[in-house]
């Protein structure tokens, strides 16, 4: 099953995509080790079909489409593709992998998160 397989339309694309900006879109130091956990689920389960479609998360116009967290914002332009929000998502993975200021199970979420983008972009870079 990939995200365009479920039946209920396009919401669990955004509770989906809220997790992710959540997760990885945040300043916040208390990122929640369940947050990032989830996001690494989700880019485990589909992750291909979030890397391959450029308009994942936009979903239907809902009120939770198109979901931001602070620092997509700050930083995205009008001309942005979505890979350089899944860059940013690779980039937030790393640094919270690497902060010695959290806790060291966040830590370890990030660093499983990030394998999971590592291995969503090197695979669908190789088809």
């Amino acid at each position: 099953m990939t995200v365009d397989d479920f039946p209920f339309g396009t919401w669990p694309e955004s509770y989906g995509l809220i997790t992710i900006a959540d997760a990885l879109e945040t300043h916040d130091q208390g990122t929640s080790e369940d947050n990032i956990r989830a996001a690494a689920e989700w880019f485990r389960i589909c992750g291909r079909a979030i890397y391959k479609k450029s308009n994942w998360g936009l979903g239907d116009g809902g009120p939770l489409s198109g979901w931001e967290g602070e620092i997509w914002k700050a930083r995205k332009r009008e001309d942005d593709s979505a890979d350089a929000r899944w860059d940013l998502w690779m980039q937030r993975a790393y640094e919270l992998s690497a902060m010695m200021d959290t806790d060291e199970e966040v830590r370890e979420a990030a660093k499983n998160c990030l394998r999971h983008l590592s291995n969503v972009s090197s695979t669908a870079e190789n088809e």
